[in-house]
């Protein structure tokens, strides 16, 4: 049997010269559709948060939190974005938001932990979370949006893990560097105080 050379994979079978072009194609193509996004992205956050305002509550959240505000950070680190429930701000990622729908699942995420916190006191992804995520998608249903993700895609693989000890919330927060102090910082979610779970903090011998 003669050997096969095992190389990176390509688009589709055929020409390699057709292959390359392909792929450049492909690849300018995602570089635009990333750059008008970074012009729209804005927009569309705050015409969601309008819409699912509008749609679940009648603008009552709005109201209750004295306007949902959205803030844009460079980064947010091992988080797409986040919800402060206390001030009714939602923080989301310039680095990590590349695209209409990561931006769609984000804000109707954290949008839920806002209206379940406003409503039932909840702050974490137990069953009360479950239930307005679901509350959201049903309203949305007619924008077409799917479901609500009930866990924020996050990015794993950290050396230092904190979490928050209030036990409505449990918020997790991963740093490549030892970046957080609990005696300084604070749940941003809940305000709680942190404790690091891995590697376990303990003194030094």
């Amino acid at each position: 049997m003669a050997n096969r050379s095992i190389g990176p994979p390509t688009f589709y079978w055929g020409d390699p010269a057709e292959n390359d072009e392909f792929a450049r194609m492909y690849c300018r193509t995602t570089a635009l559709r990333r750059r008008e996004f970074g012009f729209r992205k804005k927009d569309i956050a705050e015409w969601l948060i309008h819409e699912l305002d509008q749609r679940t509550t009648g603008d009552t959240n709005a109201y209750l939190t004295g306007g949902i505000n959205i803030i844009w950070k460079e980064k947010i680190p091992g988080n797409l974005g986040v919800a402060d429930v206390v001030s009714g701000t939602i923080q989301l990622s310039e680095e990590l938001i590349d695209d209409e729908q990561n931006l769609r699942n984000m804000v109707s995420h954290e949008f839920s932990h806002l209206i379940a916190y406003c409503y039932s006191g909840c702050t974490d992804h137990g069953e009360l979370f479950f239930y307005w995520a679901q509350f959201c998608t049903d309203k949305m249903r007619p924008l077409d949006m799917g479901p609500v993700q009930i866990k924020a895609p996050v990015q794993n693989s950290y050396e230092f893990i904190w979490q928050c000890e209030n036990g409505n919330c449990g918020q997790e927060y991963g740093r490549h560097t030892k970046s957080i102090d609990p005696r300084k910082d604070k749940c941003r979610r809940c305000r709680g105080a942190l404790i690091q779970t891995n590697p376990i903090a303990r003194p030094l011998r």
